[in-house]
């Protein structure tokens, strides 16, 4: 499946730091690399002007979804490709299955959470998901790091994951990573609990009094 990228776009790297795509991921916390290493743009002319592209590409290299985000107070913050997104990878051409996955919502959550990480672009995942047939069938560890407010889809996830024999692992008290630093992002991966049943009974009680 591919997609075309919006006409007109600029790579946010060539851009001078006085650019207002440019202020606007640098007070996201976004750095120069994160720019190169999720190629960032922006969009320059036509309906979706005026936002910052994440792009991505399957195995391949060819475009496959892209997000526009808006970088003022007009709606829709964010506008998506015509893809679904269960039918994709999200810039599948940098992921590195078998090793540890960082499972995230967003594509500027993943930008924090570092380069092993893959934006659901939604708080779902399931049999329906080429993603979660591929994480199955490489038998790939993975962490959850969704939203906090988003824990009973998490627990939901790490359960059928589990059911595959796949490892799972769930970062707790994360807010919203894409709102955190690189580092404290860092640090909430790293001390990742394991999820086993004991974990899974602890989280169904917090989510059930919250």
């Amino acid at each position: 499946m591919s997609v075309s990228l919006p006409v007109d776009t600029i790579p946010l790297i060539s851009l001078p730091e006085s650019h207002r795509g440019v202020q606007y991921v640098l007070r996201r916390g976004v750095t120069e690399r994160d720019m190169w290493r999720w190629r960032l743009m922006w969009i320059d002319s036509g309906e979706n002007r005026n936002r910052v592209l994440v792009p991505s590409y399957d195995a391949s290299g060819t475009p496959n979804f892209w997000v526009a985000r808006a970088t003022g107070e007009w709606k829709p913050k964010y506008v998506n490709s015509n893809v679904p997104a269960n039918s994709i990878i999200f810039n599948e051409i940098d992921v590195n299955f078998g090793k540890t996955l960082v499972i995230c919502e967003g594509s500027f959550d993943a930008i924090k959470c570092g380069d092993l990480a893959i934006p659901l672009l939604g708080s779902t995942l399931d049999e329906t998901h080429v993603l979660f047939d591929a994480i199955v069938k490489t038998n790939s560890e993975i962490v959850l790091m969704l939203d906090a407010d988003a824990m009973k889809k998490t627990v939901k996830i790490a359960t059928l994951l589990s059911s595959y024999d796949v490892k799972v692992k769930i970062a707790r008290s994360v807010p919203d990573p894409g709102a955190m630093t690189h580092k404290a992002c860092a640090d909430a991966i790293v001390a990742a609990a394991q999820f086993d049943w004991q974990l899974m009974q602890k989280l169904k009680m917090e989510i059930a009094i919250s």
